[in-house]
């Protein structure tokens, strides 16, 4: 086998392991942000301190 053969044999295979990598990144990523999405949806809206004081003060004022 010839230096060029041997040469372009292993560009051939640092491709298929960058093409590997490539994917399993591709799906962690994907992972990721699915479980992200997943927390957001499941999160309950955050009501604002600064809000819920607002509430208070009408309520004590019996509005």
């Amino acid at each position: 086998m010839s230096e060029h053969d041997k040469a372009f044999e292993q560009a051939q295979q640092r491709a298929s392991e960058t093409a590997a990598l490539t994917e399993q990144v591709q799906i962690q990523l994907s992972d990721a942000a699915f479980e992200h999405l997943q927390q957001l949806v499941n999160t309950p809206p955050a009501v604002s301190d600064r809000l819920k004081q607002a509430a208070q003060l009408l309520e004590q004022e019996g509005l």
